[in-house]
């Protein structure tokens, strides 16, 4: 995170598993009481936030689970922005987990401190060592033991395409599973405007369906099928100016002031408003 030590850093997920495990809660109890799908409460924990299907949507499950551990939630919130919306990083998990679009890694931090230098004369043996290994390399191969060593090459080289065909193989079937989540976690969204309203409508994956402009009064928009949309009134709103239906159905927006966005998710699920500081998209 930005150069920030990792020992001052509030780990989010680590804070959520252990408010869990004080309370004494199964994952699947959690599930029950919040209504958030087992799948994003493990992304949470993990915080694998490329997992969850927007930002806006993130921070509203952030909320509610702190709020069921009787933790703070609107600090929760501030954090996951701090981490993750304001540096501007790509929604990364736990340790060492590697995932089908990006490495997880091992760190969302970058150390600010610089890269160490070593003296010339330990460049000057590095390049002395690899020069000796490469002379005893080419003196093997034209020894007596270079034919016998060949079969062996032949077959180490066999091992590692062997490998790198099953990764490809597995990386494959991740990709479909993945595809065919997001297939069965489709929804769709419509706007219809009331009067005049500027709108800013982003799909989870980040493609921009309607980009800030003037919504005119009795015009309608979509609808459009995603994992999971961003709704942003940069300029505010009234919820008399705008009507949002989600699989068919209205959805009553809760009235906010000043710049605001909802998150829209599977299952006509609605988060927010939250502040809304941005442009659009």
């Amino acid at each position: 995170m930005s150069g920030e030590p990792e020992g001052d850093r509030m780990r989010i997920g680590e804070v959520l598993r252990e408010g869990r495990r004080r309370a004494g809660l199964e994952i699947i109890a959690v599930e029950e009481r919040t209504k958030i799908r087992i799948k994003y409460l493990r992304a949470l924990e993990a915080e694998e936030w490329d997992v969850l299907p927007s930002p806006a949507y993130a921070k509203g499950f952030l909320r509610t689970y702190a709020q069921l551990l009787g933790l703070d939630g609107d600090a929760m919130v501030d954090e996951f922005r701090r981490q993750v919306e304001v540096t501007g990083e790509p929604q990364a998990g736990r340790p060492g987990h590697h995932g089908g679009r990006e490495q997880r890694g091992a760190d969302r931090g970058v150390s600010s401190r610089p890269p160490p230098t070593f003296p010339p004369i330990v460049w000057i043996l590095a390049v002395l060592v690899v020069v000796v290994a490469v002379l005893f390399a080419a003196l093997g191969l034209m020894g007596d033991g270079g034919e016998e060593d060949a079969p062996t090459a032949r077959e180490a080289r066999q091992e590692r395409q062997a490998e790198r065909r099953a990764e490809q193989r597995q990386d494959q079937r991740r990709r479909e599973e993945r595809r065919r989540d997001e297939a069965d976690e489709l929804t769709s969204v419509e706007l219809t405007a009331n009067s005049d309203v500027t709108v800013c409508l982003v799909t989870a994956s980040g493609e921009v369906l309607l980009d800030g402009g003037l919504l005119a009064a009795g015009s309608a928009e979509g609808p459009f099928d995603a994992a999971g949309f961003d709704l942003r009134f940069p300029d505010g709103f009234d919820p008399a100016q705008i009507e949002l239906s989600v699989e068919g159905e209205t959805v009553e927006l809760t009235d906010a002031t000043g710049p605001v966005e909802f998150g829209v998710g599977p299952g006509s699920e609605l988060t927010g408003p939250e502040p809304y500081t941005g442009s659009c998209p």
